[in-house]
């Protein structure tokens, strides 16, 4: 009815390479990603929202797939562009700012993730207001970067507050506060709070065995003991 170039059409093709990311089909994702980016570029301009989503997400199968540096470059330029077209407290903007800042945490440098993810915290906060979820889980962020930087009091003050910020706002067993709470639980760990950090560990692993389920990775992640799951990974 509509035809391969309408919106609708491109957004549905979109959508449908964005589920196939989380589950890890890196290379058939980013096909389909390169090819709808391309047609969305084609038919609504290299600038429209769609497009830049297309690509963000492209640059993320590319990290993934281990190419970091042209993951970096895509994710920048996106950056650029919604900023320039929409501004920078767009909330798609906001999103392309914190994916590059988690970007440069893990494959970049840390003052520049810093810095950078503590401004998408900041404008978050301005546009949204401190506590909702987007802002709490930019917070996360710049605890993730400072606890990489070797300041796990610093991480964990962030890490603490975001948790709780988030379970008021989305509850207990919600993905971001899970992650959040993992976190904090690494911050308590690397300061020798050995038994705080159980107990928040075991905390988690009971709270992500109702919504999320047993088998989810976060819920692995907590009964392993696992730190580090950003914020970035659950809004994109």
């Amino acid at each position: 009815m509509h035809g391969p170039a309408h919106p609708w059409t491109l957004f549905s093709g979109l959508s449908h390479a964005m589920d196939l990311r989380p589950l890890g089909r890196y290379e058939e994702a980013h096909a389909l990603l390169a090819e709808n980016a391309a047609a969305h570029a084609r038919h609504l301009g290299p600038e429209h929202l769609q497009t830049l989503r297309a690509e963000q997400n492209r640059a993320l199968c590319l990290a993934a797939l281990g190419q970091a540096a042209e993951a970096g470059a895509v994710l920048a330029r996106v950056a650029a562009r919604a900023g320039r077209s929409y501004g920078a407290r767009h909330p798609l903007t906001l999103l392309f700012r914190n994916s590059l800042a988690c970007h440069l945490r893990e494959h970049g440098d840390l003052g520049e993730a810093g810095a950078l993810a503590q401004a998408v915290a900041d404008d978050y906060a301005r546009a949204f207001g401190l506590r909702h979820p987007f802002a709490a889980g930019a917070r996360g962020n710049v605890a993730l970067v400072a606890y990489r930087r070797g300041g796990p009091r610093t991480a964990l003050r962030l890490a603490e507050a975001a948790r709780a910020d988030l379970e008021a706002a989305v509850g207990p067993a919600h993905p971001w506060t899970l992650a959040a709470g993992l976190n904090a639980a690494a911050c308590r760990a690397a300061l020798g709070e050995r038994e705080a950090a159980a107990r928040l560990r075991a905390r988690t692993t009971g709270a992500a065995a109702g919504t999320p389920g047993p088998a989810h990775p976060l819920a692995r992640a907590a009964r392993a003991g696992l730190p580090l799951w950003d914020f970035e990974a659950y809004t994109t």
